[in-house]
């Protein structure tokens, strides 16, 4: 049977249901829901001129959106180097949520700061009907010293209590964005310009999203607990970013889980001190706390499955003001990334093991001396 697909532009006339060149199946009907063989002379012209229209619609939306971020770029870049400069830890980010707040208020957004956290931020624009797109940036910075040599280099210092398990109110930290929120923040205001700046080509609200506290875990709970999503609009789509290490242009998209649960413990091995002459009348915390940061990369690359994502990293191993002492203590700092709640499980209960097994250690067994133990507490729990 020969069918009625008349399109001389690329399908010849009378051509056989196998080959419409265009439709890619032999079973597809033409856009208007009829059956192959009636006669639809003159319906793909139109629906060609509807193509060719939203085409010619989207290469004059993407050439002015590129005109639009040359023209906004030399601002952004400022901004960003702002935020480099004055960076500011987990809850205090008072000066970094102004700023962006008064961005947001100078496009047109319902600016709110301090909802469930005094430096949270919430952003909304309403544009008609249509959905609700949720835009989400990171505010805070870690405790760090920048030794980049830039013009724009951090050396912000600030009471080393406002990073928690510091407790020395004399001491200072050096503060640096060096997960690179500055740059997400810039990001972040530069699509709401964009947007704002487009709005003719889209319906629907925006929801802006500044979350602090982000490196220590708190911020975006306590925001969520405060009713976000109650008080204002739910998105229907939510979107966020991360920089890494590639070349600057390139952008990575994944489907399924980009990221996954991070949980961070503090870990304290005690023990019993002694003069370094003497090692036999203590027990020693810095030589369990070695052997627990050896044994714990064999649960990783030992009990949990290879195919899955899992890590345990010690990021900070404290113990003893002298090099002839030993210290009755030892703290540690640990980090545990995990994607799935399984791994996540088997890494918790194998972390409590190993730790406490490495406490009752053969060779401590020291009649003079106090007992070891193992204290592990998590410091902040972050599941996504």
């Amino acid at each position: 049977m020969e069918k009625k697909w008349h399109r001389s532009s690329s399908v010849r006339e009378n051509a056989p249901v196998s080959a419409p060149a265009h439709h890619g199946s032999a079973n597809r009907r033409p856009p208007d829901g009829r059956e192959p063989n009636e006669d639809v002379t003159g319906e793909h012209d139109r629906f060609d001129a509807v193509l060719q229209l939203s085409a010619g619609t989207a290469y004059a939306a993407s050439a002015r959106l590129d005109r639009l971020i040359d023209q906004k770029y030399p601002e952004l870049e400022k901004v960003y180097k702002e935020l480099h400069a004055n960076p500011e830890l987990g809850f205090h980010e008072t000066r970094t949520a102004k700023r962006l707040a008064a961005e947001l208020e100078k496009l047109g957004f319902e600016v709110t700061v301090g909802f469930g956290a005094g430096t949270a931020l919430v952003g909304v624009f309403r544009n008609g009907d249509g959905p609700t797109i949720m835009l989400r940036t990171e505010l805070d910075a870690l405790p760090m010293e920048e030794k980049t040599g830039l013009d724009c280099a951090s050396r912000v210092q600030v009471p080393a209590t406002q990073w928690p398990g510091n407790t020395d109110e004399t001491a200072k930290v050096f503060v640096a964005h060096s997960c690179g929120h500055d740059i997400h923040m810039a990001s972040w205001l530069g699509a709401a310009q964009l947007l704002v700046e487009m709005k003719d080509n889209w319906h629907g609200t925006l929801l802006l999203v500044g979350e602090p506290a982000e490196e220590i875990g708190g911020g975006a709970t306590a925001m969520l607990k405060a009713g976000l999503f109650e008080k204002f609009p739910k998105p229907d789509f939510g979107f966020a970013m991360h920089v890494n290490g590639d070349p600057a242009g390139k952008i990575t998209v994944k489907d399924g889980a980009f990221s996954g649960n991070s949980d961070t413990f503090d870990l304290t091995f005690k023990g019993c001190g002694a003069h370094g002459s003497a090692p036999h009348l203590s027990i020693d915390p810095i030589v369990q706390g070695a052997r627990f940061v050896t044994d714990i990369q064999a649960v990783v690359s030992r009990e949990k499955d290879p195919r899955g994502p899992g890590v345990i990293a010690v990021g900070s191993f404290q113990a003893g003001p002298a090099g002839n002492i030993i210290p009755d203590q030892a703290k540690l700092k640990l980090t545990m990334r995990s994607t799935t709640p399984e791994t996540r499980k088997l890494l918790l209960e194998a972390m409590q093991r190993v730790a406490k097994t490495t406490a009752q250690s053969p060779w401590r067994r020291n009649r003079n001396c106090c007992a070891s133990a193992a204290a592990l507490w998590p410091a902040r729990t972050r599941q996504s």
